[in-house]
């Protein structure tokens, strides 16, 4: 607003200077105008004096002395304002032959010698308008008669016009420029009060649409002219409100189209989707340590088979909220598919760390599903690999857990195994690749018991 003062300001100032300045001109030429028919009057009454001389003495066409005589006399009683004076000269030799005594005794023309060279200059300026002469030094208002033998010449120092025009001038600036200002300031003082507050209302009025605080904006404008743009305003929230209304909307079904994208609806954890995704910005963080652990239930194809899926609904129910309680919430915990399950730990722990955690959540288990353990053998085999930055390929990770699960199995269900080494084989029989494999030595046991 300071800018939009300051243009004001300025196309006031540049107006007035403007005005001023022709007002000056004007003053200038009509003070310039009362000059020449000030001096006009004075060689009036200079000439009828010299025709009413020369009447008196029986001869008006006497000779150049008597005529030098007469116009000296005349122009020695002639009584003239402040820097003025009238001048007398000869037409046959060119000679000054008098001027007034009250003002300037000197007459030097720039360029021009008294005689015949003064003489010829009178002759080509015009006769009774003024003209600027440079006289004494300076530019001067003048006025020349031709009378029959005599030129006269009335001058006028023309300061008193030019500092009038100033003074006029620079009176008018100042005054103009304390009338800006006080435009300035009152056209301020209404735009705020009956634009710019109105504006602020407005503002208002719409944050606290955004705000959900209100459904539309109430006009109470003194400006007539303001009503088309609050009523466009008016338009624009009523679209904003069921736009929003609409986003809303869409938002809550991107996200239910979210959740049941990444959610499994039966438990409520991850689905393989959701715990991907999360798992893999998990690995790609720098220096993250944890492990990640499946799960897979023992016999649950017989709980199906024998009491149908409802019962093997609330089975996987029920474990998922042993898994949900024994591990944090900051850890990702998620059903694969089926009776899989997997959580990855999100922070470091040991292989006894995690040994202990197993024990006692396979000790849970029993009791929460104890029913169905009892009759149908239901337990839950555990397979883990740590995440120690030896690899962050989560397809690697997973392949290596899904070993563990194998070699759990195998070894007679009901318990854990902690792939330490990353082993990926996943031979259903051993080709013995690897010299030191601790899956090798497990099925050179003939004794364990076989997977599921």
């Amino acid at each position: 607003m300071k800018g939009l003062y300051r243009k004001l300001a300025a196309i006031y100032l540049v107006s007035a200077a403007m005005f001023i300045l022709i007002f000056s001109v004007s003053l200038y030429i009509a003070g310039r105008s009362e000059n020449e028919h000030y001096l006009s009057q004075l060689l009036e009454n200079v000439e009828s004096n010299y025709i009413r001389s020369s009447g008196e003495n029986g001869n008006p066409d006497s000779g150049l002395e008597d005529a030098e005589r007469k116009i000296e006399s005349i122009l020695k009683q002639a009584t003239t304002e402040y820097a003025t004076s009238i001048f007398a000269v000869g037409k046959e030799d060119g000679k000054i032959l008098g001027m007034t005594e009250n003002n300037q005794q000197e007459i030097d023309i720039r360029n021009v010698d008294e005689g015949t060279e003064l003489l010829d200059y009178l002759e080509i300026l015009p006769k009774d308008e003024a003209v600027l002469l440079y006289i004494n030094g300076k530019y001067q208002n003048a006025v020349v008669r031709e009378l029959d033998n005599i030129y006269l010449t009335a001058f006028s120092d023309l300061d008193r016009v030019t500092d009038n025009v100033k003074l006029t001038f620079w009176t008018g600036v100042s005054g103009m420029a304390a009338i800006s200002l006080l435009t300035v300031l009152l056209i301020r003082h209404h735009l705020r009060k009956y634009l710019f507050g109105h504006f602020i209302k407005i503002k208002e009025g719409i944050y606290s649409i955004l705000r959900g605080e209100k459904d539309m904006y109430e006009d109470d404008s003194e400006i007539p002219e303001l009503k088309p743009l609050v009523e466009m305003i008016f338009k624009l929230e009523q679209e904003y409100i069921e736009k929003s209304r609409g986003m809303d909307l869409m938002e809550d079904q991107l996200n239910e189209a979210r959740s049941e994208a990444e959610y499994d609806r039966l438990t409520g954890l991850y689905n393989r989707t959701g715990f991907e995704r999360r798992a893999e910005a998990f690995l790609g963080e720098e220096n993250r340590k944890g492990a990640m652990v499946l799960f897979d239930l023992d016999n649950f194809k017989r709980v199906n088979d024998s009491e149908g899926h409802p019962a093997g609904d609330e089975i996987l129910r029920k474990f998922a909220g042993c898994l949900s309680a024994a591990f944090r919430s900051e850890d990702v915990i998620g059903r694969l598919g089926g009776d899989e399950f997997v959580v990855l730990i999100c922070n470091e722990v040991s292989s006894e760390a995690l040994g202990d955690k197993f024990r006692a959540l396979l000790d849970k288990i029993h009791r929460t599903l104890a029913e169905s353990h009892e009759k149908y053998q239901l337990s839950a085999s555990i397979g883990a690999v740590p995440v120690d930055g030896r690899t962050r390929d989560y397809r690697k990770l997973y392949q290596c857990a899904d070993t563990a699960l194998y070699i759990s199995k195998y070894m007679g269900k009901d318990q854990f195994y902690i792939n330490d080494m990353l082993i990926s084989c996943m031979r259903r029989e051993c080709i013995m690749c690897r010299a030191d494999c601790p899956r090798s030595r497990i099925f050179r046991t003939d004794d364990m018991a076989g997977g599921e």
